[in-house]
């Protein structure tokens, strides 16, 4: 891991903490939406997305769901696994809404599964993803977590020389972190998992209940 990307995720260690220091310093130039996110505001929140986004579900879904996830957190393995499933088989995979994928990596291990994911063939990118998830006691160990990692990746059809070379982009690396740096400044966020829901923020393992009572709450009415 270069330098710059050891100091970006301790930075954003630091701001888990003590919350709200990027939000402040782009707080002169930051859109009043952006200004509101800042200051703890839950609703009305901007709800672009972007061709580097990763969707699962239709482009035209009327509710989109950005969720800002690590890949080292226990939490949004719980999401993915409690919560998810239903989620898709209810509201996405109907076409009723989407979920738009982006991550705030919380340590070294983190990105760099991130990176792995990315990697990952279009089609392959969010069963890549689900597998970590799944698979994260397995993997996430300290001292050990690129070797597990470059073995699971295997297992997606990735072989060691993909994901060594797939390590060392500094591009891919740094496009993570600064995501991660836009959602603190965007929409405050200090934990994972975090939710924005059609301009509504939501925070932590929720279950679907949670959700279909948001989502019944935000989808635009005909």
């Amino acid at each position: 891991m270069s330098t710059r990307n050891l100091w970006i995720l301790v930075g954003l260690a630091i701001l888990l903490m003590v919350g709200g220091v990027l939000a402040w310093r782009e707080w002169a130039s930051a859109p009043a939406a952006t200004q509101a996110a800042a200051t703890g505001q839950t609703e009305n929140l901007p709800m672009e997305v972007t061709a580097e986004d990763k969707v699962l579900g239709s482009a035209d879904a009327p509710v989109t769901i950005i969720e800002y996830a690590s890949l080292t957190c226990p939490h949004c393995a719980k999401f993915h696994a409690e919560t998810l499933p239903k989620l898709k088989s209810d509201w996405i995979d109907p076409g009723k809404a989407k979920l738009v994928y982006r991550d705030f990596p919380l340590d070294g291990a983190a990105l760099a599964a991130a990176v792995i994911a990315h990697c990952a063939p279009a089609d392959r990118y969010f069963p890549v993803l689900g597998m970590f998830f799944e698979r994260q006691s397995e993997w996430a160990v300290e001292g050990q977590w690129r070797e597990r990692l470059t073995q699971l990746a295997g297992v997606a059809g990735m072989d060691k020389g993909t994901v060594d070379a797939c390590l060392e982009d500094e591009a891919r690396k740094n496009a993570i972190v600064q995501s991660a740096e836009e959602a603190q400044a965007k929409y405050a966020v200090d934990s994972t998992p975090t939710f924005i829901v059609n301009g509504r923020k939501m925070s932590g393992a929720l279950p679907i209940e949670d959700f279909a009572k948001v989502i019944e709450e935000v989808q635009p009415k005909s």
